[in-house]
């Protein structure tokens, strides 16, 4: 992850400059939070900028927001594909190097004839600009330290996406498919239940693949469909935080 000389350094403000103007506005927090977010600066950005003010760190940047009701959780929110702890799941991340009608090229077919061109290639791109200005997309800024770093391209992210989606389905069955889907809406009163049944069911891996080459890629793309043309309108910041990987181990 970029620090937080680094992100002032692809904006073109001095570290000087952003300590001025955090401690000329410190009785004004909902200000200085909508800079951060409007410029994707996390709290570990801010402890960065303001390292040399004595006392300071993430827990009391956490506590200054919240005071004041915000909400530091979608502050440093601001990974590419995922914005939750992977933990043992995180074996599931991998890119795709299949070919036939799992391959790249035709997933993206499928997935363009009904996904708009620009919304399908804006939706590969980084999440903030200062992810890939040293040309790379690291571990931490990906959300998952499972395949390393990457080069910080279009084509990194549709590789990623497509090969952690394929996973994700190969990790599952039709009956733990159907469960999943059947589990009615959710409410916070049970979305822990629903997240111990996803991850019961991602963790426990069929020793054969029960879905054909076919049915895999129909999954893969469906699902791609309806992320990608919700993506732009939802609240979601990962690539890939709204499949079940990622709805197995968000925190709300």
């Amino acid at each position: 992850m970029a620090t937080g000389e680094e992100v002032l350094k692809y904006y073109g403000i001095t570290k000087d400059d952003a300590v001025n103007f955090v401690l000329t506005n410190a009785d004004n927090p909902e200000l200085v939070y909508d800079a951060a977010w409007d410029s994707g600066i996390t709290t570990q950005h801010l402890n960065d900028i303001l390292n040399e003010i004595p006392g300071i760190s993430v827990d009391v940047i956490k506590d200054y927001f919240e005071g004041a009701g915000l909400d530091t959780l979608a502050l440093d929110e601001v990974r590419i594909l995922f914005n939750a702890n992977l933990g043992d799941l995180n074996y599931l991340v991998g890119t795709n190097d299949l070919s036939g009608v799992l391959s790249i090229e035709a997933l993206r077919s499928q997935v363009k004839a009904s996904v708009d061109n620009d919304t399908y290639n804006d939706f590969f791109e980084y999440t903030w600009g200062y992810q890939a200005a040293d040309g790379v997309y690291s571990p931490d800024e990906l959300g998952s330290d499972q395949i390393g770093s990457v080069p910080a391209t279009h084509e990194s992210i549709e590789s990623l996406f497509y090969g952690t989606l394929i996973n994700q389905y190969i990790a599952l069955d039709a009956d733990e498919i159907e469960q999943i889907t059947n589990f009615g809406d959710l409410t916070a009163d049970n979305f822990d239940a629903f997240q111990v049944m996803l991850q019961a069911a991602l963790g426990d891996v069929p020793s054969n693949t029960i879905w054909t080459d076919k049915v895999l890629a129909e999954l893969v793309y469906g699902e791609a469909i309806d992320i990608i043309n919700g993506y732009e309108a939802s609240s979601w910041i990962g690539k890939l935080d709204p499949i079940y990987l990622g709805l197995a181990t968000m925190e709300l």
